[in-house]
């Protein structure tokens, strides 16, 4: 009898992980989020990024866009701002408020606060970058 060959193959990957892209949005959000919670933020601060980051791909996807970083910009920007000025549905959806309630346009300072969300967490991102 030979002697038994000890060498081993090549080894394969048995699972595989997806990278995220540099340029997902919802990449860097996450990122921006768990920076915020390391910090030490409110629950009540962490929801509201939650919340007006999902408006704003909400918007992205109504209008057919991918969640890709590169495409937001100043105009994309300004876009999103007439939209909820003039066209959001104030409560859309909402079950417990009225078809009365449900008026078309958000007002300045609803719209200011969302903004601010975002920027927020565009500053973030560009600082730590």
């Amino acid at each position: 009898m030979g002697a038994i060959d000890k060498r081993k193959g090549r080894r394969t990957k048995v699972e595989r992980f997806s990278v995220a892209s540099d340029h997902s949005l919802d990449a860097l959000f996450e990122r921006f989020y768990h920076a915020k919670v390391a910090e030490g933020r409110k629950d009540r601060t962490l929801e509201s990024y939650r919340e007006n980051y999902g408006f704003f791909v909400t918007y992205m996807d109504l209008r057919g866009y991918g969640h890709d970083v590169r495409l937001v910009t100043p105009d994309f920007i300004r876009e999103y701002i007439v939209w909820n000025l003039n066209e959001k549905v104030r409560f859309d959806g909402h079950k417990f408020k009225s078809e009365a309630e449900q008026t078309v346009g958000l007002s300045a300072s609803s719209v200011n606060t969302r903004l601010k969300r975002c920027g927020r967490c565009s500053g973030i991102l560009r600082k730590r970058s």
